[in-house]
């Protein structure tokens, strides 16, 4: 009878020596490195990213209009707008401007009428706030930006830069090599004779891995002899 198999082993036993090999290597608790932020795309972090500063780390506005003094609005309404001066009552602001010194609301554009130079009317009154971004509004500092083991998306890596994380520590790519056997294998751009076929399996594991996050290497074919597989 032909001996298909170099060596069989129960499939249990198989899997065992496979992840034992993997464990041995350090494939389950891979090293990590520290990257720039900006080149750690879909890569998974090792360890809990820090804001090292707020998020803004100043009051902003978040709308294109006229900063006010909420008190300053009280009473404004449809049937009886309220005229401001502007120095005194308002200041012009765009949107991720800091707001200025004793002002603490904006008022969208949209909701101004503006009369002449320096002069506007408006018709609702403003609550402390209003439109303004808070120093932290989106992380504090030393808050949790990202957590261990996250894959990093392009939000998050927008968050990193803005709590001042330029560099992060993530986790290296694992590597995996795939060496294709069989004595019927030949590359694909070869002309295939009766009995041979083209090598394509590398190209499902190559693209797998890549997609997990890892460096696939493809080696040449070899062919179904002890000998050659060995070495």
């Amino acid at each position: 009878m032909r001996k298909v198999y170099l060596e069989k082993k129960p499939l249990a036993e198989a899997r065992e020596l496979f992840f034992e090999a993997l464990e041995e290597r350090g494939f389950f608790t891979p090293a990590e490195e520290e990257i720039a932020v900006i080149e750690a795309l879909g890569r998974v972090t090792s360890r809990p990213v820090r804001a090292k500063r707020s998020a803004p780390h100043f009051r902003s506005s978040a709308m294109d209009g006229i900063a006010v003094r909420s008190e300053a609005t009280w009473g404004a309404r449809n049937d009886r707008p309220l005229r401001l001066v502007e120095g005194r009552d308002f200041v012009y602001i765009d949107t991720g401007e800091p707001l200025p010194e004793g002002f603490d609301a904006v008022i969208m554009i949209e909701e101004v009428n503006e009369l002449g130079p320096g002069e506007v009317e408006i018709y609702e009154a403003a609550f402390p706030g209003q439109h303004v971004r808070q120093v932290g509004e989106d992380f504090r500092e030393g808050e949790v930006v990202v957590p261990e083991g996250f894959r990093l998306t392009p939000e998050a890596i927008a968050a990193l830069i803005n709590t001042g994380n330029l560099t992060v520590h993530v986790k290296r790519r694992p590597k995996g090599l795939f060496l294709p056997t069989g004595s019927e294998l030949r590359l694909p751009e070869s002309s295939l004779g009766e009995g041979e076929v083209p090598e394509s399996n590398s190209q499902i594991f190559k693209g797998y891995f890549q997609l997990w996050g890892g460096e696939p290497e493809v080696w040449p074919i070899v062919e179904d002899r002890y000998g050659p597989i060995k070495e």
